[in-house]
C-alpha cells in the first residue's frame, strides 16, 4: 500500500467500466450516471479514493460525505477493483483497510470491517475476485474470502472462506 498509485487515467477507466457494465449506449450511460444510486456511490468512492491517494485528503473526505445521502460508508482508504457492483447500495459499510478485487457484488446492509479489539493491529477482510456477498452479511477481521465464493444472507464471517464455496451460518465456522 505504501507504493500504491492510482492515476487519473486509471480513475477514468474505472468509472467508464462501472458505467459500461450497465449498458453500452452512451445515452443510457449518461442516464445511469445521473440517476442510478449504485453508480453514484461507486463514483463517489472512486473519486474520493483518487483524491486520498494523491494527498487531497480533506477534499476526499468532503466527496466521501456525499455517499451518506445513500446510507453508505465506503472508506477512501479501501482498495476496490473493477466492475464493483452494489445492486442495492443502502446500509453498506466498508472499512479503511478492506481490499476488494475485480467483479465483486455486495448487496444491502453488508459490513466489511476490523475486529475492533484494543491493543491489537486492526485487521480487515481481503475479498478475491468474483465474490458475491448477500444481504446483511458481516465480515470482520483479517480474513480472506476466496475466489468465486458466495457469502449467504445474514452470515457472520470471522474466518477464511475457501474458493468456490458457499458460506452460511451465524457465525460461519469454516471448514475443519
Amino acid at each position: 500500500m505504501q507504493n500504491y498509485k492510482y492515476t487519473f487515467s486509471e480513475l477514468l477507466s474505472d468509472i467508464k467500466t462501472d458505467i459500461s457494465v450497465k449498458t453500452s449506449s452512451y445515452l443510457w450511460s449518461f442516464y445511469y450516471f445521473l440517476f442510478s444510486p449504485q453508480i453514484k456511490v461507486v463514483f463517489y468512492y472512486r473519486l474520493s479514493h483518487w483524491l486520498f491517494v494523491n494527498n487531497f485528503c480533506r477534499l476526499a473526505y468532503v466527496i466521501k460525505c456525499f455517499q451518506a445521502k445513500y446510507g453508505c460508508y465506503i472508506s477512501e482508504k479501501s482498495i476496490i477493483g473493477k466492475r464493483f457492483s452494489l445492486p442495492h447500495p443502502v446500509g453498506i459499510v466498508i472499512g479503511d483497510g478492506v481490499v476488494i478485487e475485480d467483479n465483486v457484488s455486495i448487496w444491502q446492509n453488508v459490513t466489511l470491517g476490523s475486529h475492533g479489539k484494543r491493543d491489537t493491529q486492526p485487521g480487515y477482510p481481503y475479498i478475491e475476485r468474483d465474490v458475491r456477498i448477500f444481504v446483511g452479511a458481516v465480515l470482520i477481521g483479517r480474513i480472506k474470502v476466496g475466489e468465486k465464493a458466495t457469502i449467504g444472507a445474514n452470515t457472520v464471517v470471522l474466518s477464511d472462506v475457501p474458493p468456490n464455496s458457499i458460506a452460511v451460518g451465524t457465525p460461519y465456522k469454516g471448514y475443519q
